[in-house]
């Protein structure tokens, strides 16, 4: 088993476009079979910030919200699901807004680690021109619409005043529909939760 998840790190380590949606199948393939065990044979936030580098693809967000929900009365968990959503809202307003947002709410994480994350999405965003894609614009938007943000819900609404509303009138018509979705989405989220 460690043989199988340092080669499926390898491969998101290369970040081959287009993307091989092959190694998260594989990777939820492993995650289905040894359920909690996965998590002894590698490092959940590093593995994390690959599969977000790799393209916020629905794939990819479907195994990260797989892994959000492994066992909530594991002490760990509540940090790495965290992790999860903060990196993810980290790399949407990245590729949204060109920088990195700052929540009012910040959590206990260790700031080393949300640091170092922000370093790399830095240098990739101004070195690598797929993150200005409208595909990757239009997977960010469809990803605020779609993930579980609980730990960050109460930031949600800032976040699209923010980051989302200039979309609204972007001149591509996927886009402003996605910011629109996005936006209502997370509205109705806000409103039925509390």
């Amino acid at each position: 088993m460690p043989n199988i998840m340092k080669n499926l790190q390898t491969e998101l380590e290369r970040k081959s476009t287009p993307f091989c949606v092959d190694v998260i199948k594989c990777l939820e393939a492993v995650h289905k079979k040894f359920k909690k065990k996965i998590v002894d044979y590698c490092k959940f936030d590093h593995l994390c910030e690959l599969i977000l580098l790799n393209g916020l693809y629905p794939q990819n967000l479907k195994f990260l919200g797989e892994i959000c929900k492994i066992d909530k009365n594991e002490a760990w968990w509540t940090d790495l699901a965290d992790y999860i959503q903060l990196k993810l809202l980290m790399t949407i307003s990245s590729i949204l807004s060109g920088k990195i947002y700052r929540f009012p709410h910040r959590s206990t994480l260790d700031e080393k680690i949300i640091n170092s994350f922000q370093n790399i999405l830095i240098t990739e965003i101004t070195s690598n021109s797929d993150f200005k894609k409208i595909e990757s614009i239009a997977l960010s938007l469809q990803a605020l619409a779609t993930f579980d943000f609980s730990f960050y819900a109460d930031s949600m609404a800032l976040f699209v005043k923010d980051i989302v509303l200039d979309y609204l009138d972007d001149e591509n018509p996927i886009i402003r529909k996605a910011a629109a979705k996005a936006g209502g989405l997370l509205y109705i989220r806000k409103t039925s939760s509390g």
